[in-house]
Formats: structure tokens, sequence, C-alpha cells
């Protein structure tokens, strides 16, 4: 199920990235080149993967009330959330490149767009271990790996903006720390709104309960 949150998330994030961008025709309608959008579905979402399907189970799971027959596999506010984590995704990434284009040039802001999202993925797999719980917990960092795969990804996303033989296959070009920051930012801000997101479910599962 951990997986599958990752490919739910990622997924309308990618939808949306491509719709936006050819509504406010940002990177001329293509954010992501299609061997940028392969990377990040296998150098980098693959490891996520593997470290999720070995990851320990959700503390208390046992505890929890077995799920009716009748309630859908992914619940009405679960596929919300799915939702908004998915347009946060598209946002950030498509704000990032929107702000870096006209500054850079259109290579520089695709590789920025391409590294925003690649490292949101990265997040997006850290925070949907437990959709309720925030991270800030022993928990998080106990299971080391997952922790080595987490690293994996985020070396993947780097060294693809990094390595003379990648940018020529990728499409993808160095970057400067004044380019890094603005992605590095928008990667922060949708970290901290997971976190809000986190708060206000558990609020609401209290209230029903």
């Amino acid at each position: 199920m951990k997986y599958v949150r990752l490919q739910m998330i990622s997924l309308v994030g990618f939808i949306l990235t491509f719709v936006g961008a050819g509504i406010w025709t940002i990177a001329d309608g293509t954010p992501l080149k299609p061997m940028q959008i392969l990377w990040i579905n296998f150098a980098v979402d693959i490891p996520l993967a593997l470290g999720l399907g070995f990851d320990a189970p959700t503390p208390g799971l046992m505890k929890r009330r077995p799920r009716s027959i009748d309630e859908p596999v992914i619940p009405r506010m679960l596929a919300i959330r799915f939702a908004f984590a998915g347009t946060m995704i598209a946002i950030a990434t498509l704000i990032v490149t929107a702000w870096a284009e006209p500054r850079h040039g259109l290579d520089v802001a695709i590789t920025m767009g391409f590294l925003t999202m690649s490292l949101i993925h990265v997040v997006v797999a850290f925070e949907w271990r437990n959709p309720t719980r925030s991270v800030f917990n022993r928990e998080s960092i106990a299971n080391g790996r997952f922790n080595l795969l987490m690293l994996m990804s985020i070396a993947a996303a780097i060294l693809a903006t990094s390595i003379g033989f990648l940018q020529r296959i990728l499409g993808t070009v160095q970057l400067t720390g004044d380019q890094w920051r603005p992605c590095l930012i928008a990667v922060a801000a949708f970290f901290v709104l997971s976190e809000i997101g986190k708060i206000i479910a558990r609020a609401v599962l209290h209230e029903r309960t």
C-alpha cells in the first residue's frame, strides 16, 4: 500500500504538470523531456519503491479496527489527499520552471523543474510511509535499508544534472548554487505542507472517533 500511495500521487503530479504547462505555456508546454520522465520513474522511484516494500509495518497497525467490507480500498478523504499532494507536486514544478525560464533559459528551467520533481518524489515516499503520523519521530530513521535507498534516489536526481553523459542522455544541464536554491525552497515548502496535511488528517480522524 505504501508503494501504491507513492505511485498514485506521482501519477497525479505528472498529469497535472503537463496539463498546467500546456494551459499556461510553460516551457513550451513540455516541462519534462521523455528521458527525464523515465529517469524519475526508474532511477528515482524504483529505489524508493524497494525501500517502501521492505519498510517496517506502520506502528499500531494491528490495533486498528478492521476495515468494513463495504468500505472502498481508497476512502474519499485519502483520495482527496492524494489529489492534493499530486497537485502540489505540479504547482511546485511549474512555479520553479516558470520562474527560471525567463531568467536562465529553457534548458536550465526544464532541468530545475526536473530536479524539483525528483526530490519531491523522495519527500513523498518519506512522508507517506504513514499517512497521518509526523515524520518527526524515531521510527522515521530507524530503517537503515530505507534510508540507504532514499539516499540512492537523491543521488540519482543529483547525478542526472551533474554527470556529462547523463546530461546528454537526459537533456539536463549543470545548475549553479543560485539555481539550486528555488528547487530546494519548493521541496521544503512541499514538506511543510505535507506535515500540515497530516495535522489536519489527524484532527479529522479524531473527530470521527
